[in-house]
């Protein structure tokens, strides 16, 4: 902690004293570590966590990555460049990334943007050791014929695993320095200097800094920041994101307000065309704003939705915001607006705690706090722990659940929580993920591209009204059993309807669950939803109305008998087999 610096001379060691600030700047140039145990227990699991999530995942590097990058680069560039010169370098330069991590074949500008330590400024630079990846690299890769030969000894299987390891995350990494590359050659073009001249101090800074402030700069940080992001996965991404908005916004704010309010002009479009679909209503907030979202009927006849990511920053503001004002104005509600303040401060404000810590309270309150969900279903809560499973959950998490007496969906949601959903991609791989029913595939089962098609049709798994539904019984129940508050007969009208709203709803999930049929489960999530606005209706509850919710009630038991039933005989016979 003090600016002292023990060097090895001559056989003994010697103590200098180096001026604090710059003491502050050596310290800052590695990756920094916390003592043994607080780095096994907060800085694994934290970094385990951030690679899973975005560094390893295919998904999310080579196919979200390079749909939001092109929006953040378009407002926070300081080259003088229009959209279609910034758009041509970013093509250009996620070829040339892309081809030097894959074949290792470096043009002139790749060399120079590895020389000026670009790749640090990655969002995996904070768990890469940087001094001994550079070290490395002066002797390996070595080349032949211009290009890089990556040597894998089959004797040696420790640094086989290693090096396959490290080839894969560059590759899936490798977009994530298109916009950087095509910063630091446009801002390169505005200076006047090209590969192969000589390079002075000032013109290394300023590429540098461009590089580097054109998406969200991993390498900065303050002390504090430093320390807590090594516990807390994303908590620097959520200062130096919007800090590097501010910067474009600051140098040029004519600039940076024109270019984010193109954002918004489809986004409205858009929004006009979708804004009275069934289907968008019934929509989360998080999912609503995180995407844009496009109705297609794809060759093979299958209704989804294309999910066009938004970058976090730029989004939030100049896409969910306008699109959040405009259809709480439509819709007289004023919710609306404070369901985008909530989106506002989950995705920009620099909080967090450490993955285990986040994990044991996401378990203990059964919600997912960033897609403000419950885990379990509400409709589930009252099944046996082992049975709180989905279509899509693993069978790891089934067996384990059946073992140990524990909710399979709480248990998958705890393995994406620590590890990551690469973790999820890895339990599939090994022949223990989403199994059971003979499920009819989706587009959002595709390798890669599946993540941008919502799963479950265009319903999706979560409609809104469903989860009022249960919202308003549980508030019945409430007042049901206070000792303050005497219930009217109107109000017991009401929550008998929510009752068998409630039962009717839970059935038709559980034959959901069990149906293989993407259009069945589609036109099963539709009939939740008529019964659920049936019961959440205001006004006085009719005695016609009673009759016909406990009627949907009566089909649903039904259908859900008839399917356990199935099941019972079906594991009869394999238990005969």
């Amino acid at each position: 902690k003090d600016p002292i610096l023990p060097v090895w001379e001559n056989g003994a060691v010697k103590h200098y004293y180096v001026d604090p600030l710059l003491f502050k700047s050596l310290s800052s140039m590695d990756t920094y570590r916390m003592n043994v145990p607080m780095e096994w227990i907060f800085g694994t699991t934290a970094s385990f966590k951030r690679a899973g999530t975005t560094g390893l995942r295919a998904s999310f590097g080579l196919m979200t990555n390079p749909i939001k990058d092109p929006q953040t680069m378009y407002t926070n560039s300081q080259a003088n460049a229009n959209g279609a010169e910034l758009f041509a370098a970013w093509s250009a330069s996620l070829g040339e990334s892309i081809a030097s991590k894959t074949v290792g074949a470096r043009t002139p500008w790749m060399d120079a943007f590895i020389r000026l330590g670009g790749e640090m400024a990655t969002s995996l630079g904070q768990d890469q050791d940087p001094t001994a990846r550079a070290a490395k690299g002066l002797f390996k890769p070595e080349t032949y014929a211009g290009r890089a030969v990556h040597t894998i000894d089959p004797r040696n299987g420790w640094k086989t695993f290693m090096a396959a390891y490290d080839k894969y995350r560059d590759v899936v990494q490798a977009p994530e320095s298109a916009p950087r590359l095509a910063e630091m050659k446009l801002v390169a073009r505005d200076i006047g200097w090209e590969p192969g001249q000589s390079m002075s101090m000032d013109q290394s800074i300023q590429l540098l800094t461009a590089l580097k402030e054109v998406t969200t700069d991993f390498t900065a940080a303050g002390e504090f920041g430093r320390v807590w992001n090594r516990m807390v996965p994303f908590f620097n991404a959520g200062i130096q994101g919007p800090r590097a908005n501010l910067r474009a916004f600051k140098r040029n704010k004519t600039k940076f307000l024109l270019r984010g309010l193109q954002l918004a002009v489809p986004t409205l479009m858009n929004w006009w065309l979708i804004k009275d679909e069934d289907w968008y209503k019934e929509m989360n907030a998080r999912t609503k704003f995180l995407n844009w979202h496009i109705p297609v009927t794809l060759p093979w006849g299958e209704k989804t939705l294309f999910r066009i990511p938004r970058a976090f920053e730029v989004g939030v503001v100049f896409a969910a915001l306008p699109e959040a004002l405009a259809e709480g104005f439509y819709r007289q509600e004023p919710e609306i607006a404070k369901e985008w303040f909530g989106h506002f401060f989950q995705i920009l404000a620099p909080l967090g705690a450490p993955p285990l810590a986040s994990e044991a309270y996401a378990w203990g309150s059964n919600k997912d706090s960033f897609w403000n969900t419950n885990i379990v279903p509400k409709g589930e809560l009252k099944s046996p722990k082992e049975d709180q499973f989905g279509p899509y959950t693993s069978e790891l998490s089934k067996t384990l659940g059946r073992i140990f007496n524990k909710s399979p969906r709480k248990l998958d949601h705890a393995i994406k929580g620590i590890g990551g959903p690469v973790t999820m991609d890895v339990v599939k791989l090994l022949g223990i993920g989403p199994k059971g029913v003979e499920k009819e595939g989706e587009a959002a089962d595709m390798w890669l591209v599946g993540r941008l098609f919502q799963r479950g049709g265009r319903m999706g798994n979560h409609p809104k009204t469903v989860d009022m539904l249960y919202d308003k019984f549980e508030e019945a129940e409430l007042k049901q059993n206070s000792s303050r508050h005497s219930e009217t007969v109107g109000e017991v009208k009401k929550r008998l309807v929510l009752m068998d709203a409630v039962k009717a709803v839970s059935a038709l999930a559980f034959v959901r669950k069990m149906s293989g049929n993407l259009k069945h489960r589609e036109q099963l999530t539709q009939s939740m939803i008529n019964i659920s606005k049936e019961a959440t209706e205001s006004g006085p509850v009719s005695k016609a109305k009673r009759k016909y919710v406990k009627s949907f009630m009566k089909i649903a038991k039904k259908k859900k008998d008839l399917v356990k039933a199935r099941l019972e005989d079906e594991a009869r016979k394999n238990q005969e087999k």
